[in-house]
C-alpha cells in the first residue's frame, strides 16, 4: 500500500510539470520510450508498448493522439504494410526534452525528502533494481 500511495504522489507531481508543455503523463511515457529505443534504430508499437509497459491497444491510441498533436510520426514498413514504426518529429523532440526537464526537477523535489544526492541515487537504484525483477518474472 506504501508504494502505491508513494507512486501516486509522484504520478500527480509529474503530471503537474508535464501540463507546462501540454503532455499527459502516459503521452510522456511513450515519448521518452520512443526517443530511446529508436536511438538504436526502428522501433515497432508492440515493443514500445512492452517497453512502457503498456498494451499494445492503449499504447496505438496514444501514438494517435500523438500524431495528431505533430509530435510523432507512424511510419509503415515497406514488407509488411500493417507493421508501423512511431517515431518523433523534430517537434517531438524538442517537446521531450523540455518534457524531460520538468519532469527530473519535479523528481529531484519529489525526492529531496530522502536527504543527499548519494542516497537518492542508491534508492532510484533499487527500484531498478526491483522493475527488472519485476519484468524479468
Amino acid at each position: 500500500m506504501l508504494l502505491t500511495q508513494a507512486g501516486a504522489a509522484w504520478r500527480r507531481q509529474a503530471e503537474a510539470s508535464l501540463q507546462e508543455v501540454g503532455l499527459t503523463h502516459p503521452q510522456f511515457m511513450i515519448m521518452s520510450g520512443l526517443e530511446r529505443l529508436t536511438r538504436e534504430g526502428q522501433v515497432n508499437q508492440i515493443a514500445l508498448a512492452r517497453h512502457c509497459m503498456m498494451d499494445v491497444a492503449t499504447t496505438s491510441q496514444i501514438l494517435c493522439t500523438l500524431e495528431r498533436k505533430g509530435l510523432v510520426e507512424r511510419r509503415h514498413n515497406s514488407m509488411d504494410h500493417r507493421a508501423k514504426f512511431p517515431c518523433l518529429t523534430e517537434a517531438g523532440r524538442r517537446t521531450v526534452n523540455m518534457a524531460t526537464m520538468r519532469v527530473r526537477a519535479a523528481e529531484r523535489n519529489f525526492f529531496a525528502t530522502l536527504g543527499e544526492q548519494q542516497r537518492l541515487e542508491s534508492f532510484a537504484g533499487k527500484l531498478d533494481e526491483l522493475l527488472s525483477s519485476s519484468v524479468a518474472a
